[in-house]
């Protein structure tokens, strides 16, 4: 549907081979599809299910590599290791990111109060 107040008369609407992209995006999780939003357009992503999934197979993959990099070096505890150093680093990211958001409202306030 066109709105008929604006200027636009045709939109052009890339097509392609998306659905094969997107394993392959997935796997190289290099960002960007075939439409610029990555998976937020409709027609590379159509249903809930195929959101799910894909959610699921951005988690499992980089898990998948993790344990076979602990079976493949034979001491599974590395792969323990790789495990804890990743979760460190998420929740120490994660309290920064929360921390400095929170503190950005209270400097804004100061700055405009003037106290």
């Amino acid at each position: 549907m066109i709105d008929q107040s604006s200027q636009l008369k045709i939109q052009k609407i890339p097509l392609g081979p998306v659905a094969p992209m997107v394993a392959i995006k997935q796997l190289g999780s290099n960002g960007g599809g075939w439409y610029g939003p990555n998976s937020s357009v409709p027609l590379e992503n159509p249903t809930p299910l195929s959101n799910f999934l894909e959610m699921i197979a951005i988690l499992l993959i980089p898990v998948a590599v993790i344990f076979m990099l602990g079976f493949f070096t034979k001491p599974a505890k590395f792969a323990g290791f790789v495990f804890g150093s990743m979760l460190l680093m998420s929740v120490i990211s994660a309290t920064t990111a929360i921390w400095s958001e929170s503190l950005s409202f209270y400097c804004i306030t100061v700055v405009c109060d003037g106290r």
